[in-house]
């Protein structure tokens, strides 16, 4: 008699197994091959109910998305043309406006923020500054909170120059502030530190403070682009280098402070204001 050897015997142990519940699973689709194939059914229709409301979902996206983009070009229109500047003005409004009353989330932010910027180029002040101060409401982090305080200050400053009210200037202070206790280390905590040094920077009494302000922007910017440098070094990427964080941003806050202390240590002491 030939040795059964152990592991042929686990072997055929172990396909025993599946045949006996190959067998039970047969017999239980015989006895409920029904209510099986509905059930069946029931996950494709959900399943295909989800792909459709995903495809749904992109494609209201990507709608708003291209609405935004043609409220751009309108908005570009209008500063370019000044026979249709009004009209152009006012339709890209109304498109934004309506994605504002479609959407949520980020697609409303977006959509709030362009509308904002659109509104204060156009001198519009109070209505940018409504805004800008709901996105700031809806925004889901500090970041976006402080983004949205920061253009509330812009407007409020800009309005300020306008309208030659002082008042103003101080109701932009107010919001800077707000922003830079916000944001963080983040680059809009230096955008609004140094906004709120061009108020201050303005009279005597608080040219020190404008100093110290613009002074902390070089220092510690610096520090943030010198540290993401070395850990671009540290990598030793064999590829392309990034760009460095300040080329990623719009203004070389660095340089901007600079120049502005810069600016402030040449101009001669104002009379009465005794030590600037």
């Amino acid at each position: 008699m030939a040795k059964v050897r152990h592991k042929d015997v686990r072997r055929d142990l172990e396909e025993d197994v599946l045949l006996e519940s190959g067998r039970a699973a047969l017999e239980y689709v015989q006895k409920h091959h029904k209510a099986m194939v509905w059930g069946l059914l029931a996950v494709v229709v959900l399943y295909a109910a989800f792909q459709i409301v995903g495809r749904y979902r992109s494609n209201m996206v990507d709608a708003a998305n291209y609405e935004m983009l043609r409220a751009r070009q309108l908005f570009l229109q209008s500063l370019r043309d000044r026979d249709t500047s009004e009209k152009s003005a006012a339709d890209g409004q109304e498109i934004l406006s309506r994605i504002v009353d479609a959407y949520s989330g980020p697609v409303q932010r977006r959509a709030l923020f362009a509308s904002g910027v659109d509104r204060f180029y156009e001198l519009e002040f109070g209505k940018a500054r409504d805004r800008f101060t709901e996105f700031a409401n809806k925004a889901d982090n500090d970041i976006d909170r402080a983004r949205g305080h920061l253009a509330v200050g812009k407007c409020y400053e800009n309005e300020a120059f306008v309208k030659d009210d002082p008042s103003l200037q101080e109701k932009a202070l107010d919001s800077y502030q707000t922003a830079a206790g916000l944001a963080g280390d983040s680059y809009v905590k230096y955008q609004a530190m140094v906004a709120q040094a061009g108020i201050l920077e303005k009279k005597p009494e608080t040219r020190a403070e404008a100093v110290k302000l613009l002074e902390e922007v070089v220092r510690n910017r610096q520090r943030i682009i010198d540290e993401a440098d070395r850990k671009t070094s540290d990598t030793k990427q064999t590829v392309e280098r990034r760009p460095g964080v300040e080329e990623l941003q719009p203004v070389n806050l660095v340089e901007v402070a600079k120049k502005r202390l810069e600016k402030i240590q040449a101009e001669p002491p104002r009379s009465g204001s005794g030590k600037d």
